[in-house]
């Protein structure tokens, strides 16, 4: 539609077959688009097909004046990629905000920072939550400049070399919601760095996920008793029935996984697969975070003893007796 209004307002086809093509849309919408396409044989051109099987070539051919099949898939990949972008972004700030309020939650609460496996010094929790807020916080900012880079319009680019139609690109970005328009036809045809930088974006938000996860495990194992996940994230062994399994903690790292191994794809769908898989992971963290309780006794117990304090200690030694 979009293209077809500014063919229109650009006075390039005739304005009676144009209004009757802009017609025929709207009424390929109220049938549902996805039942038309399939009817009309699921093609890349079924807007078209659909024109043409109402109107005849000379009129619903019009829709295709300056347009090329590679013109629809670009517009396709990057309008369907922000979206999904956007998404990501609503989950990530979802998981930064429960971080956020857990930190407010416990500032007082005081733990060991574990180096190596071994206590290295008293921290706090509300720090430790703070850690994965800053990380997630410059992945949103990845997620914002990876949209910037995708939400450029290629409409008008006709398989590489432009047209010779006087078309107005601005007209069609503004119309489908682009912010800015492609300054090289060439560029946008060759082009998939937006596709790779937004899997390279999916795979850096899955390592504070990961890492976070293998914290939990250990944490909520009867050697630590730092952190009580909630029943319904956990299983039990077969054999050993004493166990209690942090299972949902292995799913955290599925995203990072499902964006390595689609990241040479060019598939919408295989975008889609790993974007899905990232926003479950992200989700599952934040509701295993909010349900999870936190034994203050147990992280002050691991505090007082163990020597935390001999680097404060030398430090002191070091400022008094120089």
């Amino acid at each position: 539609k979009a293209h077809l209004v500014m063919l229109l307002e650009e006075q390039i086809i005739p304005q009676d077959e144009g209004i009757q093509c802009l017609r025929a849309l709207r009424m390929m919408e109220n049938e549902g688009i996805d039942q038309a396409r399939q009817q009309i044989g699921g093609i890349a051109h079924s807007g078209e097909a659909y024109l043409t099987m109402k109107f005849g070539w000379w009129t619903g051919g019009w829709i295709h004046a300056g347009r090329s099949s590679h013109d629809l898939n670009t517009v396709n990949q990057r309008i369907t990629q922000r979206n999904y972008l956007l998404d990501v972004m609503k989950n990530v700030n979802d998981l930064r905000e429960t971080l956020i309020t857990l930190s407010k939650q416990h500032v007082n609460t005081i733990m060991p920072y574990w180096s190596h496996g071994q206590r290295g010094r008293p921290i706090t929790l509300a720090f430790y939550f703070m850690t994965w807020v800053k990380m997630l916080e410059r992945d949103f900012e990845r997620l914002v400049l990876c949209y910037k880079h995708t939400n450029i319009s290629p409409a008008g680019t006709s398989e590489g070399t432009g047209t010779d139609f006087p078309l107005n690109p601005f007209r069609t970005a503004e119309l489908l919601g682009f912010d800015a328009v492609y300054e090289n036809a060439n560029d946008m045809w060759l082009t998939d760095d937006f596709r790779i930088e937004a899997y390279a974006t999916l795979i850096t938000i899955g390592t504070p996920l990961r890492r976070l996860g293998e914290d939990l495990q250990q944490w909520s194992g009867w050697e630590y008793r730092v952190a009580d996940l909630a029943d319904r994230w956990c299983g039990t062994s077969s054999i050993m029935a004493h166990k209690k399994n942090p299972h949902a903690i292995y799913t955290l790292p599925i995203g990072e996984h499902s964006a390595k191994t689609r990241i040479h794809s060019g598939s919408v769908e295989d975008f889609e697969i790993a974007v899905r898989d990232t926003i479950n992971s992200l989700q599952i963290a934040r509701e295993i975070l909010q349900t999870t309780s936190w034994n203050a006794s147990r992280m002050m117990e691991f505090c007082q003893s163990g020597w935390l304090c001999i680097p404060d200690l030398a430090r002191s030694l070091c400022v008094s007796k120089g």
